[in-house]
């Protein structure tokens, strides 16, 4: 018998960022158009990804990728982009995996 797992996700982008600030990295989920409106019918995507701060200086950045293919980069130095990492996060509607054991 297979048994399915119930993961508690989350969309809280205040406690996301927390975690990724204390060097963390989460499993995130992100949602898109695969066709990127190039179709008339969209073809909608999720991708399991994993979210994390790369502290680097005036190059740090938050960055969610998986695979290779980065699907958010937010720096937070020298780069205005008018939105927050926060704002950018909700407007993405990002999920993650509310982490049960952190060390």
């Amino acid at each position: 018998m297979i048994r399915n797992l119930c993961y508690k996700t989350s969309r809280d982008m205040k406690r996301l960022k927390e975690l990724l600030d204390a060097g963390y990295e989460v499993v995130c989920f992100y949602t898109y158009d695969f066709a990127r409106g190039k179709d008339p019918m969209p073809l909608m995507t999720t991708d399991v990804c994993t979210a994390r701060y790369n502290e680097a200086g005036e190059y740090s950045s938050y960055t969610l990728s998986c695979r290779g293919t980065v699907f958010l980069q937010y720096w937070t130095h020298g780069i205005e982009c008018g939105c927050s990492f926060i704002e950018l996060l909700e407007a993405c509607d990002i999920q993650f995996i509310e982490p049960t054991i952190t060390k």
